[in-house]
């Protein structure tokens, strides 16, 4: 095998590695927004270096106890919803 014929197979390898993990991102992305009052965008969510782009670091708070007691709530209300 040649070099060049190695670093085309490289390359192949390489481009179907990348795509897994775009696909990767995009499947956690429409997760984690799910549960975001703002949607993070991709590309921060879990940055490559194919990006071209510098990481921030992303600040993630806890919850208020206001929040959690609306949650709470909610689960409540579905749960007596579901035994009625």
């Amino acid at each position: 095998m040649t070099s060049s014929e190695v670093n085309a197979a490289l390359k192949q390898i390489n481009e179907k590695l990348q795509t897994s993990w775009e696909q990767t991102r995009v499947l956690t992305t429409h997760f984690v927004n799910c549960f975001q009052e703002k949607a993070i965008p991709a590309t921060e969510l879990m940055p490559f270096s194919w990006d071209n782009l510098e990481v921030k670091k992303v600040i993630r708070t806890c919850p208020t106890p206001e929040k959690i007691k609306a949650m709470e709530d909610l689960i409540n209300n579905l749960n007596n919803e579901q035994k009625s």
